[in-house]
């Protein structure tokens, strides 16, 4: 009887903290993906000063700048990378694995996406 206890008072505990270790969870990985966009932008922003223009696309940027292109760690895929006369859109689907188009939580109507935008100067 005490054994029956403890195992629904266990399966409660883990139920109850499950969506918060799963939020914990999602927090890093949201993290991570925005550290490997910086990496991504970063390494753009030296190819630019070397070459004068941004490169049409990501791979261009292994192994001088990188040591490789990182995918999107939310949908396995290449980072989304829109570049446009001197300016670039360059993004993850974040968590929901959607591509709202680089859209983000700031954006209206917001998204889930992860992005960094390079605009002119």
């Amino acid at each position: 009887m005490a054994e029956g206890k403890g195992k629904l008072l266990g399966d409660m505990m883990i139920h109850s903290l499950a969506p918060g270790t799963r939020r914990v969870m999602q927090s890093s990985d949201r993290s991570a993906q925005t550290q490997r966009n910086l990496h991504v932008a970063f390494a753009l922003a030296a190819y630019k000063s070397d070459m004068g223009h941004y490169p049409l696309k990501l791979e261009a940027l292994a192994p001088k700048y990188l040591p490789s292109v990182p995918d999107d760690l939310f949908s396995g895929r290449p980072i989304i990378y829109l570049p446009a006369d001197n300016r670039y859109l360059l993004y993850s689907v974040g968590i929901n694995g959607e591509d709202e188009g680089g859209r983000g939580e700031d954006d209206d109507p917001p998204g889930d996406d992860l992005s960094v935008r390079m605009r002119p100067k």
